[in-house]
């Protein structure tokens, strides 16, 4: 902004906050309208919040199912011994599928471990688990440089969700972390920055991706400004990456790109289909599942994307319940993944009946993540 410009916006504000409409130049007698600066963001606010993991470990204490089973199966993870040794790089470089892999594999791995022992920690207070996190996480701040390669904002996005939601955990649970501030600086310099961007022309299930952990790393950070560009390009993507008939006979596209061959030309349209679900029902259950996280964060944080999504959510989630290969030319590819429970459990717990994903989920508990441990609410 020029100086002009800058002074002359100065002007109007002051002009417009002392009244200069009065005639006779005097107090207008309205007050001025009151500033009110944002929320403060909710810790921990990373996807599950204190009271959903306080009533899961209640739930363990107490024997119930699906809990017990869920953190039995936690502990015995490789992720959660306390003998792991984390394998930090300088350089993590990431290309394309098949390429040589420098350190993509270690931070993942790395990365999810934290999130376990962090998480182990919380229902357990073993300290021994909440040291392990630290020191997982403390390894990387101390010795990563860069992200470099063609995968790298899928690679910082992935790692980065892992490590930021053990960061919440250790930092707002337990408090006693003496390398936090230098694995925020880390967070903002090293990860942040890779996903806090728009990336309209690649398959959806990447831009959700980033999107998921910039939402999630801009909590940890307090950064009010990166959390409100995350949740405004999830608006602008999920009808991209979801179609219903009321968007036309079309289904949304970024700009300059055909609409068949990006939705990998379905046979035909339905509400719920996504953008990738004729490519591969493993990528769409990514997608989806990374949406689906940002309104769940989104919503700790007191933005209610469920609701605003319902209809696009919902739709996919009831169509991907039942089999959408008839709509693919040549059927479709892979499983969805743990995508149903999540969503089933998510608009469960806001009355929200969906039969046919509550069909498919009868007497499943969600894998992967160990989410039935933090998500599933009470039968």
């Amino acid at each position: 902004m020029s100086g002009v410009v800058a002074v002359a916006a100065s002007a109007a504000v002051v002009a417009a906050t002392l009244g200069t409409g009065n005639a006779g130049g005097g107090d207008s007698g309205a007050p001025a309208p009151a500033h009110r600066p944002p929320p403060a963001f909710q810790h921990p606010g990373v996807i599950t919040g204190a009271a959903e993991l306080d009533a899961a470990r209640t739930r363990i204490r107490a024997g119930r199912q699906p809990w017990r089973n869920a953190y039995t199966a936690l502990r015995g993870s490789e992720f959660a011994a306390l003998t792991w040794r984390p394998r930090a790089q300088g350089v993590v470089a990431c290309g394309v599928p098949g390429s040589a892999d420098r350190g993509c594999a270690a931070e993942r791995r790395d990365a999810t471990a934290a999130y376990v022992h962090a998480l182990s920690w919380y229902l357990s207070r073993d300290e021994r688990h909440a040291r392990k996190a630290m020191a997982i996480m403390d390894a990387w701040s101390a010795r990563l440089r860069e992200h470099t390669g063609a995968r790298a904002p899928l690679q910082a996005a992935r790692a980065g969700m892992d490590f930021v939601r053990a960061a919440e955990l250790i930092k707002h649970g337990h408090g006693r972390w003496a390398g936090q501030q230098r694995f925020a600086d880390t967070l903002r310099r090293l990860y942040l920055p890779l996903v806090d961007r728009p990336y309209p022309q690649v398959n959806g299930n990447v831009e959700l991706t980033t999107l998921n952990a910039a939402s999630a790393i801009a909590v940890h950070l307090d950064d009010r400004a990166a959390f409100d560009r995350a949740v405004g390009l999830w608006r602008k993507r999920l009808p991209q990456y979801v179609y219903l008939r009321s968007d036309g006979p079309a289904p949304q596209a970024p700009a300059a790109v055909a609409a068949a061959r990006f939705w990998h030309n379905p046979a035909r349209l339905a509400d719920g289909l996504t953008q990738e679900t004729c490519r591969s029902l493993e990528y769409a259950g990514q997608g989806l599942a990374a949406a689906l996280d940002v309104a769940a964060t989104a919503r700790l944080q007191g933005v209610d994307l469920y609701g605003e999504a319902r209809p696009r959510l919902t739709a996919a989630l009831e169509l991907h319940a039942r089999n959408p290969a008839r709509l693919c030319r040549g059927g479709s590819k892979g499983s969805l993944g743990p995508v149903l429970e999540v969503g089933h459990d998510s608009y469960r717990r806001l009355g929200v009946k969906l039969p046919f994903t509550g069909r498919a989920v009868a007497g499943r508990q969600a894998a992967g993540g160990w989410e039935v441990l933090s998500r599933t609410a009470s039968p």
